[in-house]
């Protein structure tokens, strides 16, 4: 954490409109930890790591797109906080490919692009969390338009409820919404990868899972930007009940954007908000307490904190939502520096009673997903050498 990622930090705290993403780095091969270069260590902006790709973007022997690239650089951070935040596609990306010999280069002429690395034409296949980054920012750019054009809360375009989102809500939108991921493509075997480790952290970004759009998306979605005084909490109380694809799932996710720390700090978060999650009982009494970051205890290491409750997966949270039961969000001063701190918090779950139910089971991130979701009951030492059995015959028989 040094002069650019304090720099960043500075700005961004006092430029309130304003979010910036930071590649992550290409320095994770060979399974290489606390590789994420400056300023991608920056609390305020969000570092992207790098997936694979899909269908003819993948080369020959590449795993999905639920695999996280093997170069893509590796947290933590010299002061322990998680980075990368989330994951997107870029091992390889089509991208415009300039050639400096030639005037009015376009798409070949004969349509086809070019192989997983190479070049033809005006167009170029590239690998990189420096391609990973941009995807994640044309996302970004679409959730604040969401919020520019009045989407939110109605999931329909309505002007009167148009409002400029701050950079720490668009964060935490992506960041509630990014989806599990499996583990890291080696080549010859598949390094596991747990939610909010060192590899993934939040997981990869997904649109689907992050907004609230009507008869488009699968959750329904409550936002709030709030600025709590120090020793002050505030709940927020969910019930599940309607009928949404989403019905099992409740995600809450904090953000705030934290004052730039000191060069080299070892503990750079300096107003520590905590979030939490209680399941209530049938006469409001708290019959359990979901800590955030796959922590049985409050994180006191980073400004950007998720419970999600999620029976389908294997995180520390194995407890099912149902329909009828009762939840309270709660967000807490730990610990402030100043006087105040303003948060971005987004909860998303099935507790409206609108009926938005989506058929994804021919998504190639759902299927992916749902072979995590059945590894999670094979013991450890199976979990991690299958995938190697599993490639090497894969590659064998072509």
């Amino acid at each position: 954490y040094g002069y650019l990622a304090r720099s960043w930090d500075d700005f961004l705290y006092n430029n309130d409109e304003m979010l910036a993403l930071v590649a992550a780095g290409n320095s994770g091969g060979g399974n290489t930890f606390a590789s994420v270069g400056e300023p991608a260590t920056a609390k305020n902006i969000i570092s992207v790591g790098a997936s694979n790709s899909f269908g003819d973007d993948l080369s020959r022997g590449m795993l999905g797109p639920s695999h996280v690239a093997s170069f893509s650089s590796k947290g933590k951070t010299r002061d322990q906080r998680s980075k990368p935040d989330v994951i997107a596609p870029g091992h390889y990306i089509l991208s415009a490919g300039a050639r400096p010999d030639k005037k009015g280069e376009c798409d070949p002429s004969d349509g086809k692009v070019p192989d997983a690395g190479g070049n033809r034409d005006g167009l170029l296949s590239i690998s990189g969390t420096s391609m990973a980054t941009p995807v994640t920012a044309g996302t970004a750019a679409i959730i604040r338009q969401y919020f520019l054009e009045g989407y939110y809360p109605s999931g329909e375009k309505n002007k009167t409820d148009a409002r400029i989102p701050s950079g720490a809500l668009l964060k935490a939108v992506l960041m509630n919404g990014a989806q599990y991921m499996t583990g890291v493509d080696n080549g010859w075997s598949v390094f596991p990868s747990v939610p909010y480790d060192d590899i993934q952290n939040f997981g990869r970004i997904s649109l689907i899972d992050s907004l609230s759009l009507s008869d488009k998306t699968n959750l329904e979605a409550l936002v709030d930007e709030h600025v709590l005084e120090g020793g002050l909490a505030r709940a927020y109380d969910i019930t599940i009940e309607g009928s949404c694809s989403s019905l099992n799932i409740l995600s809450a996710t904090l953000v705030w954007t934290d004052p730039q720390g000191a060069n080299g700090c070892t503990r750079c978060v300096l107003n520590d908000l905590d979030l939490k999650i209680e399941k209530y009982g049938a006469n409001g009494e708290i019959v359990d307490t979901f800590y955030p970051n796959g922590l049985r205890r409050p994180d006191d290491q980073n400004n950007a904190e998720r419970v999600r409750l999620d029976g389908r997966f294997g995180e520390a949270h194995e407890e099912l939502v149902n329909e009828g039961d009762k939840f309270g969000i709660i967000v807490d001063t730990s610990n402030l520096v100043t006087s105040s701190q303003k948060y971005a918090l987004v909860i998303t779950g099935c507790y409206g009673g609108k009926a938005n139910i989506l058929d994804i089971s021919s998504s190639v991130f759902t299927n992916s997903t749902r072979s995590m979701s059945e590894m999670r009951h094979i013991s450890p030492l199976l979990r991690y050498f299958l995938p190697m059995y599993a490639y090497s015959l894969l590659s064998f028989f072509g």
